[in-house]
């Protein structure tokens, strides 16, 4: 290959890119939107809106309030957030869908544990998703779990028998955190889609793809379509990540040396699947959301969002074929771990998609520069 005029057509590429100011912005606008959104919004789910009403002021009822109110996850967040006011105001808000669980505490608790009776504190959930329901009956479990630990009644303690497990894991990572993780590898994946799409298919739109076919061989074009797109997304990778640092002070604290490998690794693999969609829509702006789609999808089912793992049935098998899959699995742990285990496995199913999309967006475009 000639590396001198596979350096010219990038030069020019990058020209067209800052000229074109809807082409710069198309890969970097979604980007900051997506953050935005999941930043401010998606990620206060964590912590769910809550009503605690009191039939009276019994001590015994204020504790299981102040339990409720102060459990914490592993990352410190408070598992509920608990809405404040009179309890017609509490019940008010639950039924006009503004708080999500209403616990209600029964009158006279003390008087019911003294005389050796089961206390019945009724939860209702403002929810029909089972995940969510779940998630709230064993957050409030263990508030039960940790009240009943060491109750006492007159002059004995009672313990319980327990089972207890030890969890042998790595330190929880916040939500908001795992989030930004996700959305950082679909910066890569994103950025060097797009930017491939739009290089290329500004070339059909301005009908200069056989002119440089012509100038220089179909590799060198493909290749510098891939090194062109590689350097915008290191741009729009070095910005988005100054922006979520700024804007919720979000920055990756693994190792930086395998982060860089697989962002480089990223843009190999997934530049050419732009170049793919711009070949065979050949308009800048249809060929932009067209890959903007795809790359959403298998942002979403790759794991992006949630680990792919959680899925079931069809989703969870076109999560096992899908690359992004493992491509999304290492980054985010790169993001936040210093050794993956994974990264041998993932990297040989992505660097072999890379691969196999290199040369069908190289026999692609020679075919539909020749036909126009």
């Amino acid at each position: 290959m000639n590396l001198s005029g596979i350096l010219v057509l990038i030069m020019k590429d990058m020209k067209a890119w800052f000229r074109n100011p809807f082409m710069m912005l198309i890969s970097i606008i979604p980007l900051f939107f997506m953050g935005f959104i999941m930043g401010s919004l998606v990620t206060q789910a964590e912590s769910l809106p809550t009503g605690v009403i009191l039939e009276d002021n019994d001590p015994i009822a204020i504790e299981i309030k102040n339990y409720i109110q102060n459990m914490t996850s592993g990352t410190g967040l408070r598992w509920f957030t608990i809405m404040e006011g009179s309890n017609e105001l509490i019940e008010q808000k639950f039924y006009n869908g503004e708080i999500l669980c209403l616990i209600r505490i029964p009158i006279n608790i003390s008087g019911i544990i003294e005389a050796g009776e089961v206390v019945y504190i009724e939860v209702l959930i403002n929810n029909i998703n089972d995940d969510v329901t779940k998630n709230i009956l064993q957050r409030v479990q263990d508030v039960c779990n940790k009240f009943n630990n060491n109750l006492e009644q007159g002059t004995f303690i009672f313990y319980s028998p327990r089972l207890i497990f030890e969890g042998l894991v790595e330190p929880d990572v916040k939500f908001t955190d795992y989030i930004f993780g996700g959305v950082l590898a679909f910066t890569i994946v994103f950025s060097s889609g797009i930017n491939s799409a739009t290089i290329t298919a500004h070339e059909f739109e301005k009908g200069t793809m056989k002119e440089l076919i012509m100038s220089a061989s179909p590799r060198e074009v493909i290749t510098s379509k891939l090194l062109t797109s590689g350097i915008q997304t290191v741009f729009c990778y070095i910005i988005v990540n100054i922006g979520y640092y700024l804007l919720f002070g979000f920055l990756p604290i693994g190792n930086l040396i395998y982060l860089w490998f697989w962002i480089i690794i990223g843009i190999i693999s997934f530049s050419s699947l732009g170049i793919i969609v711009a070949v065979k829509v050949k308009q800048v702006i249809p060929a932009a959301l067209a890959t903007m789609i795809i790359n959403m999808i298998g942002w979403w089912i790759g794991g992006g969002l949630v680990p792919a793992e959680v899925w079931v049935g069809l989703i969870h098998l076109l999560s096992s074929l899908l690359p992004s899959t493992y491509y999304f699995r290492s980054f985010t742990n790169i993001v936040f771990m210093n050794t993956i285990a994974t990264l041998s496995f993932d990297f040989i199913i992505v660097i072999s998609f890379g691969v196999i999309s290199f040369l069908i967006a190289q026999w692609l475009y020679v075919k539909e520069a020749k036909m126009r």
